[in-house]
């Protein structure tokens, strides 16, 4: 899929999760991230569900998205949940990504397996 099918696919602002097992995959994902506080980075964020939640947990989070869509969604979203302090919301591409920042976890569900160059994809993560 290209920029515009994810845009598509963010045009409708939905208050839950895409697809029926985003819920179930992010509760299983919030069950194994210790409570003290990490610094994150979550590529693929789509609306941003996860990681609103991580914020309100007291994680720092910088959440990725290919769709500007699903990004200024993410950001209302943050803001109406009173989650934006701990959040910074990036519309990008991974490989175009220049952050000089480390994290301490890296987040990238349901993504890999969308990227024809993959193992470039976690050599760049990597880099974080």
């Amino acid at each position: 899929m290209d920029k515009t099918d994810y845009d598509k696919l963010y045009r409708v602002k939905n208050t839950y999760p895409i697809g029926p097992f985003n819920e179930i995959r992010n509760t299983e994902i919030l069950k194994n991230i210790s409570k003290s506080p990490k610094k994150i980075l979550d590529i693929g964020c789509g609306r941003g569900f996860l990681d609103i939640t991580l914020a309100k947990q007291g994680h720092s989070v910088v959440a990725v998205d290919f769709s500007e869509k699903a990004i200024a969604y993410a950001k209302e979203l943050a803001q109406q949940e009173k989650a934006a302090e701990k959040l910074s919301f990036i519309a990008g591409d991974l490989f175009e990504l220049a952050l000089t920042e480390k994290f301490d976890l890296i987040i990238c569900s349901e993504v890999i397996e969308h990227i024809k160059e993959d193992e470039a994809a976690v050599a760049k993560l990597k880099g974080f």
